[in-house]
């Protein structure tokens, strides 16, 4: 089923194979079902085929692939197109952890003490490293591997490296590098990871490096931002890390920052996280200079899992109330480029009727910070349209991509847009 809510803006954001083909459990395709907004609602997608979704990837085949941890058929992996047909596919082990789209087009994800492959097509290949308690993180490596974590409980804490045939290299980590978590390319072009008190980093060669300060405190998910820096997750004080490949870090807190999961580089040039407390859970965005929004939603409940998906939108998982949520990003615009002075018109809706609705030029001005395009009144279904021009001289700004943001002063609905100024 799909369900549609708003965003409410508030705050300042060597192994053992085993290989099946088999047939999905199940599928179905989710009916429509919205409360009158339109483009720029968060969209809840329903269904028996969810059940306590986690980590979500983008699927070589231009689908979303996520992992079920607690669904009633066991571990499982599933599929949602982008317009909402889903499908279940069923994994040896109890739980499934993270997912990735590898190097060969196919889904490589963490279940149990394993590293497990399934083709787009639904053909599984399992790869047992029963030495290691819990495989956690994975991602696609710069070498053509799959990279992945084991949570050993100290003993056997590592970092392991798998090719496409199967072939693994584990990493013995030496402390203060313990409970290593998620894994990702930095983009000085090795693999970084959050590990508790520490954040590690290791080559392709398998040289290892870590970094510690006072303000890494339960260091979990990890992305590579658009500004060429590792920032993570600190579950342990409630903050977003940012550190450079080498090694300064900065902490960011407040601003309703409150039990961050998972992060990743959004559409907008903005690093998005999830908070999964169930019931009160939200989805926040940090610009890269700090500056932090969280989103707060009956559709947002218990993130945890979020990407970029293939249509530009922001997709995530909903712990607390078992679906598939996505947050449109693309707002309609007349002209997504075009030089200093550009006329261009601004539509959409998930707007509360009669409410006045602003569109702002945010980035790239040399003075002032936001720049007003034009402003309508909503209509009685929630939808506005109006027309300016991009602003002209020094208010310009440099060329790049900047960003258009429409606001809704009553309801407080906030969605963006990217333009590109040549």
């Amino acid at each position: 089923m799909r369900q549609v809510q708003r965003w409410n803006a508030a705050g300042a954001m060597l192994a053992l194979v085993a290989v099946v083909s088999f047939i999905p459990a199940a599928s179905s395709s989710a009916t429509p079902s919205t409360d009158g907004a339109g483009g720029g609602a968060v969209i809840d997608y329903s269904g028996p085929n969810i059940g306590c979704p986690a980590r979500i990837t983008t699927g070589s085949d231009g689908a979303l692939w996520f992992t079920n941890t607690c669904s009633p058929a066991g571990a499982t992996v599933g599929r949602i197109t982008t317009v909402g047909a889903a499908t279940d596919y069923v994994v040896p082990g109890t739980v499934s952890f993270d997912i990735t789209s590898g190097p060969d087009g196919a889904l490589w994800f963490t279940v149990g003490g394993a590293v497990d492959r399934l083709t787009t097509a639904g053909a599984l290949t399992s790869y047992g490293i029963r030495q290691q308690p819990y495989t956690l993180g994975i991602t696609s490596g710069p070498d053509g591997a799959l990279w992945f974590t084991n949570d050993g409980y100290y003993s056997a804490d590592s970092v392991g490296r798998i090719t496409t045939s199967g072939g693994v290299t584990q990493y013995s980590l030496p402390p203060p590098i313990n409970f290593p978590n998620y894994i990702t390319v930095g983009s000085d072009g090795a693999l970084w990871f959050g590990a508790g008190s520490a954040i590690g980093r290791i080559t392709t060669s398998g040289s290892l490096s870590s970094y510690t300060a006072p303000s890494i405190d339960g260091a979990s998910s990890i992305t590579a931002g658009p500004d060429g820096a590792l920032w993570f997750a600190n579950s342990g004080d409630n903050t977003i890390g940012r550190i450079t490949t080498s090694g300064v870090v900065t902490d960011y807190s407040g601003h309703g920052i409150d039990d961050p999961q998972q992060v990743a580089a959004g559409p907008d040039g903005a690093v998005w996280f999830t908070q999964s407390k169930p019931g009160t859970g939200a989805i926040g965005e940090i610009s890269q200079t700090g500056v932090v929004t969280i989103y707060k939603g009956t559709g947002i409940d218990g993130p945890q899992g979020i990407t970029e998906g293939p249509d530009g939108e922001l997709w995530f998982t909903n712990r607390g109330n078992a679906t598939i949520g996505m947050a449109p990003f693309n707002l309609p615009l007349s002209e997504t480029s075009g030089p200093a002075g550009s006329a261009i018109t601004v539509s959409g809706s998930a707007y509360a009727p009669g409410e006045l609705v602003k569109v702002r030029y945010l980035t790239g001005l040399a003075s002032p910070r936001r720049w007003r395009i034009c402003e309508a009144t909503a209509t009685a279904t929630g939808s506005f349209s109006c027309s300016g021009h991009i602003p002209r001289g020094a208010n310009a700004g440099e060329s790049g991509v900047h960003i258009l943001s429409v606001v809704g002063l009553t309801s407080h609905v906030v969605i963006t847009a990217a333009f590109t100024l040549t």
